[in-house]
């Protein structure tokens, strides 16, 4: 539990500025794929039980900005981990960086070439709790 802990609140002394939030590094989302028990209540809303206990029958896929807090934009659930795995390589990537005004890079790099730059500019690689 203490990764996770580690994860939410991660060290806040070289923050960046922009539209307003305090972002961890130049890129807007960060990804943290977790295993889950998803449960539609009654009212049909659909929620997620997430914890070691948990009896899970998915795999989670949240998409969270990269901000103070880390609050989720996105879900995805995924039936298997190398389902989840074959979409993070695919979209992680693509995400927006703020140093290109909130565009990704172009032209995309490979997932090889984007986890260089994660270890080059010491970025915090997709959070995987499972």
């Amino acid at each position: 539990m203490s990764e996770l802990k580690n994860y939410f609140y991660q060290d806040k002394k070289n923050l960046i500025e922009y539209n307003g939030e305090q972002y961890y590094d130049d890129r807007i989302f960060h990804l943290h794929l977790t295993i889950s028990k998803k449960l539609t209540l009654p009212d049909g809303i659909t929620t997620r039980e997430i914890g070691e206990n948990t009896n899970h029958n998915t795999y989670t896929l949240y998409t969270r900005r990269n901000s103070i807090g880390r609050r989720p934009v996105k879900v995805d659930d995924f039936d298997n981990f190398e389902q989840a795995l074959k979409y993070i390589e695919r979209v992680e990537p693509e995400v927006p960086l703020i140093s290109l005004k909130g565009k990704p890079i172009n032209p995309k790099p490979s997932i090889e070439e984007y986890k260089e730059l994660v270890l080059k500019n010491n970025w915090l690689p997709t959070f995987i709790d499972i």
